[in-house]
């Protein structure tokens, strides 16, 4: 049977869930910087380990006004200090509730900038290393992140349910009408990403090869739209599975 994991980002303050957890295998549990609070994440690290749901560490710049999503210029150092003190709070936190911290997905900013920035990634990977090299990555498929841990970390190349591609590893930007919100456009986006293998870019289609299928959880439709990939994927002969260690 074919896998795929579903993943979500979540505990950002939306309050949804535990609906959405209904329906997914993995979850980005915010670390408090962008969004959310620490009453928010343990709720949520309960919600996951009740429904067997995957827990990582969400990373991102502290920057609650962008919500995450503002590009930031760190020295190297002090962006490294930043993720591994969030990394360690969401693995305190997860192992304090009986859990485990089974990987690490950055936000945001962060996130499309590593994707980018071989340097950028190389921080990333070091300051995973520095906490628990265990821990799994998630990133952009094709990414200047997937390049910079090969050979160190687990990396699972993820893929974007409703967001656009300028190219096969670049997201087009939220600003020019990358985030998708009807239903039928994710569907045909989803099924070309899982069942073909490729991803509709601005030049045509290009072939790419994901693991993870991320749907995001701050949408005034994710659970719908969770559901309604759900019910796609497991007509489509999908198990739906989180990422072995």
């Amino acid at each position: 049977m074919k896998t795929i994991d579903l993943n979500c980002d979540v505990a950002e303050g939306i309050g949804n869930e535990a609906e959405l957890l209904l329906y997914i295998s993995s979850c980005n549990i915010s670390c408090g910087l962008h969004a959310g609070n620490d009453r928010t994440i343990r709720e949520v690290i309960d919600l996951a380990i009740k429904n067997g749901v995957a827990i990582g560490a969400h990373p991102s710049f502290d920057d609650r006004a962008n919500f995450g999503r503002t590009e930031v210029h760190l020295p190297s150092l002090e962006l490294k200090d930043l993720i591994k003190g969030q990394l360690l709070k969401l693995k305190g936190m997860t192992e304090s509730a009986g859990g485990h911290l089974h990987h690490i997905k950055p936000h945001g900013a962060l996130y499309n900038m590593a994707a980018k920035s071989a340097k950028i990634s190389e921080v990333i990977v070091s300051a995973v290393e520095e906490i628990d090299t265990n821990l799994i990555l998630f990133g952009l498929a094709e990414s200047e992140t997937q390049e910079a841990a090969k050979g160190r970390l687990k990396f699972v190349p993820e893929g974007f349910a409703d967001r656009k591609y300028q190219s096969m590893n670049q997201l087009m930007p939220r600003s020019e009408g990358g985030l998708m919100t009807e239903i039928e456009e994710i569907k045909t986006h989803v099924l070309g990403l899982l069942v073909d293998n490729q991803v509709a870019v601005e030049s045509g289609f290009e072939s790419l090869h994901i693991e993870s299928l991320c749907v995001h959880g701050d949408t005034p439709q994710a659970v719908s739209t969770v559901k309604e990939i759900y019910d796609l994927l497991i007509v489509e002969g999908f198990e739906i599975k989180s990422i072995e260690g």
